[in-house]
């Protein structure tokens, strides 16, 4: 991806971002942001977009980690979960109780339009 391109696809990133969230700039060509879930749970969230693979990734973290009583619970439900998504994927660290949500998705070279709010929540399932 060239520097242009990079740079046209960030501002869309951004520019569609900021219509719903307050964020941080914290690494090269990643954002961080926290989402509000209806009960009222904060996710940690991060979007960014690698220029080697020419994709935008999103990743989710839930703030607290699964009690390792629930862990074999929500291993099963995540497992049914994923298995009809068409782009992305919960992921359970099962020592730690981490819960996370990834997806992945490639940008075409001519970004004009790549990014609209519609498609970035149907994107990263908010």
């Amino acid at each position: 991806m060239d520097a242009q391109v990079l740079q046209a696809a960030l501002a869309q990133l951004q520019q569609v971002l900021e219509e719903r969230w307050e964020l941080t700039l914290v690494a090269d060509n990643t954002y961080q942001f926290e989402y509000l879930t209806e009960p009222g749970i904060p996710m940690a969230c991060l979007a960014w977009i690698n220029p080697q693979s020419e994709g935008l990734f999103f990743r989710v973290v839930m703030q607290l980690p699964v009690e390792q009583h629930l862990r074999p619970l929500m291993a099963e439900l995540i497992t049914r979960i994923n298995y009809p998504l068409a782009n992305g994927a919960f992921a359970l660290d099962y020592e730690t109780g981490d819960l996370r949500f990834k997806s992945a998705n490639s940008i075409p070279n001519e970004c004009s339009g790549a990014f609209s709010y519609t498609s970035f929540d149907s994107f990263c399932l908010l």
